[in-house]
């Protein structure tokens, strides 16, 4: 069984940002003119690729919103490392320095925004209503009018009442916790967890990290003791539990198998283990024609979850191997890839766990690419595997013109991943089903007691690396709500392509499409202005959420709709592509919506909006919303 390695190098950087970021304590002037050298070395390493709207690249102007430590970890031992080898230490440092602008400020609204004395202890009574990524172990996404405190007949009245902005960020990808009155939000770029009271938005407390954090939150209650803690995963794979009540640090454990290790899928409980997928940055790094490409793979390990001790790890695949050399005369490596980029679904009655994973990323192909695995809960033990796609070998040296030295020359160069979570869903005949979106467009069921057996499929859009069914779904009342991608990007460079962005209804037992409602872009100059190519990012790429049978769900343009479940029928909409008072002094703006970003509690509907991951729209703010008060 393979262990994670020992990274020391992520102690020692915590020391390097200490002295040359700003926001440290006395910090010290980097090496070099930031002024003069900032622009010069953005242009000579990084312009091509970011200045670029085809390589689906951060932005400029998304790069200027990330905080320092972000952008330095990101570029010294994070996914842009290969990128950023050959920048000079001193020209490194006055890069960050020049995108960042050194924001001395950036921290000082922290303490302003501090609750007053008697709202300052985490409020985690009554239990939580948002615990965990799939809100249960089916990962079904689904809260009852009790638990949002609204009704569906409430929400077309659904009003903004406050609005916080996060220094420093680009994108809301980590969907919150609320417990009580407490919402717990992990804010990735600013490495931290922030307790915010719904009612107010003051912040009970901060938990800080040495390292970009990167998943959603998980909240459990251990199993001795009681103790309520926090769960979250870091950007280079590290596990962290926290206590919920004073952000003590419990453990921390590295979970890593190779440097490209990441934890993108939130950590899950079950009867005293914590189950941790295990993703992977290595598609980028293959776009460097001197990295021998490649070697990481996907993973699921258990941990005890008072202890944090690894139990088991289940790879995706067998250690890779020398293969050949590459055209430029690289070793190459493989199997590689079949990263698990999902939150596992947990099936107590049958003793497994249900993860997705992506594709290969090098040769040769393996069968637990592109597929569904199940796992025994409790020796990790591979259960069954059903692979929705063969062959599928892509890394970001293919592109779009499959053009780079350490793209796959076999298979095909597709990227179908299973992003969105597997959910254990019931139709209405009372059948448990397994639903798997993939980015193919084709929404899978399969039947859990005869080991994945395909029940149905059904392709809701054309697919892309983007498109289709890219982060989630929701499903309840024998039905199953199924957001879809398509960015018009793609038709730009493959004249067939024809995008179907929108949100479909299909029946859980058979796959009938119930209704659907296409998107459309929606630019006039007010938005075109505010919004990166308004034409091209206007799907639905982020994952649905049920409230009271009202489907809820944004769009990377920024719009935030709610539709009926049974009808499709529009409910209510918010726009939220631009700039907002905030109730925290901190100016925000909206941007793409995407991955989790909309949640329930308190009689609050919360919508984080921003998201630059791939070239779409950055944005830093949450937004808080109640149903009007009737006459």
């Amino acid at each position: 069984m393979p262990l994670p390695r020992s990274r020391p190098v992520l102690s020692a950087l915590t020391g390097l940002l200490l002295l040359v970021l700003p926001g440290a304590a006395q910090a010290a002037e980097p090496p070099g003119d930031a002024s003069a050298s900032g622009p010069s070395v953005y242009k000579q390493y990084c312009a091509a690729c970011h200045e670029n709207p085809a390589l689906r690249a951060p932005t400029i102007e998304a790069l200027r919103q990330t905080s320092p430590e972000s952008l330095f970890y990101t570029l010294s031992v994070g996914r842009m490392q290969a990128q950023a080898k050959d920048i000079p230490p001193d020209q490194l440092l006055a890069l960050v320095d020049w995108l960042t602008g050194r924001n001395e400020a950036a921290e000082g609204w922290i303490a302003r925004a501090a609750c007053p004395a008697p709202l300052a202890p985490a409020d985690l009574d009554p239990p939580a209503t948002i615990a965990s990524w799939g809100l249960g172990p089916d990962n079904a996404r689904t809260l009852t009018a009790e638990a949002a405190g609204f009704t569906r007949a409430q929400v077309p009245d659904l009003e903004l009442v406050w609005a916080m902005g996060f220094p420093s960020t680009s994108q809301m990808r980590s969907q919150p916790v609320i417990v009580g009155k407490t919402l717990f939000l992990l804010i990735a770029e600013l490495s931290r967890v922030f307790a915010i009271d719904i009612d107010t938005g003051c912040l009970r407390w901060v938990h800080a990290s040495d390292a970009p954090l990167r998943t959603s939150l998980s909240y459990l209650t251990l199993p001795e003791g009681g103790r309520k803690v926090l769960v979250f995963g870091d950007s280079g794979a590290r596990v962290h539990m926290i206590d919920a009540l004073t952000a003590e640090r419990i453990w921390m454990t590295d979970t890593a198998l190779f440097d490209e290790s990441m934890v993108t899928g939130s950590p899950v409980a079950h009867e005293g283990r914590l189950y941790v997928p295990v993703s992977s940055y290595e598609i980028s790094k293959a776009q460097n024609p001197q990295h021998e490409c490649c070697r990481s793979h996907g993973a699921v390990h258990a941990l005890d979850l008072s202890t944090g001790e690894i139990l088991w790890t289940t790879p995706m695949m067998r250690p890779a191997e020398k293969t050949r050399l590459s055209s430029v005369g690289t070793q190459l490596w493989g199997p590689s890839g079949a990263p698990v980029w999902t939150t596992p679904a947990i099936d107590a009655r049958r003793g497994l766990l249900y993860v997705g994973t992506g594709e290969n990323t090098s040769a040769p192909a393996t069968d637990t690419s592109d597929a569904i695995v199940a796992l025994d809960l409790e020796t990790g033990a591979v259960r069954w595997v059903f692979q929705a796609t063969e062959q599928d070998l892509y890394n970001n040296a293919c592109g779009f013109r499959r053009s780079g030295p350490n793209c796959p020359d076999e298979g095909e160069q597709l990227d179908f991943d299973f992003g969105a979570s597997v959910v254990i869903a019931r139709g209405a005949s009372g059948r448990e089903v397994l639903l798997a979106g993939q980015k193919s467009g084709t929404l899978w069921a399969l039947d859990p007691d005869r080991e994945g057996a395909l029940l149905w499929q059904v392709t809701l859009g054309q697919g892309s690396p983007l498109g289709g069914i890219h982060w989630g779904l929701a499903a309840d009342a024998g039905r199953v709500m199924v957001p879809v991608n398509d960015p018009g990007t793609w038709s730009e460079e493959r004249s067939a392509y024809r995008p179907g962005p929108g949100l479909h209804g299909v029946d859980i037992d058979t796959g009938t499409v119930l209704w659907s409602r296409l998107v459309a872009p929606h630019c006039p100059p007010e938005r075109e202005a505010h919004l990166r190519r308004c034409g091209s990012y206007f799907g639905m790429s982020g994952s649905a959420i049920l409230i009271d049978g009202v489907v809820f769900n944004g769009t990377l343009d920024g719009r935030v709709f709610a539709h009926d479940a049974a009808s499709g029928e529009a409910l209510w909409s918010f726009d939220t592509a631009r700039d907002f008072d905030t109730r925290n002094g901190v100016p925000a703006r909206g941007g793409a919506i995407d991955n989790a970003a909309i949640v329930a509690a308190g009689g609050l509907l919360f919508v984080q909006s921003g998201y630059s991951m791939h070239g779409q729209s950055p944005g830093n703010v949450l937004l808080a919303f109640r149903p009007a008060p009737g006459p």
